[in-house]
């Protein structure tokens, strides 16, 4: 992959809101629209991404939206540096590795790349 690091600094700036994990995926969904050997991971980020919206929009219905906010932005943080690590330095986690082989093959499955980055996030990240 080897992205350049520049273009990808905004991976690596902290997170204190749940506004600012959306926004940090929409600067990563434009960056993968704009290599076409990187559409395959648009599905799993937009539907994250879709997900944390809402968490947001539904904040009031939450008991202690602090605490889950504070979770939500360190879930993130858990997708946000295995994608780094892969754009920049082809380096990752088995999970994760399996899954973005998938998603550069040339099947390309919306419903199979958002299911197995599900997966993946869940399982191998809170391991």
């Amino acid at each position: 992959m080897n992205h350049t690091k520049n273009n990808l600094s905004f991976l690596l700036g902290s997170n204190e809101t749940v506004e600012d994990v959306v926004t940090k995926m929409n600067l990563l969904s434009r960056f993968f629209q704009s290599y076409s050997d990187l559409s395959g991971f648009i599905p799993f980020l937009e539907t994250y991404k879709y997900v944390t919206g809402e968490v947001y929009l539904s904040r009031e219905t939450f008991n202690s939206f602090p605490q889950t906010e504070n979770l939500d932005i360190f879930f993130a943080n858990l997708y946000f540096k295995p994608i780094y690590s892969f754009l920049t330095e082809g380096k990752m986690p088995l999970p994760w590795r399996t899954y973005l082989e998938y998603c550069n093959n040339n099947f390309h499955n919306p419903f199979l790349q958002v299911l197995i980055g599900i997966c993946v996030h869940i399982n191998s990240d809170l391991a």
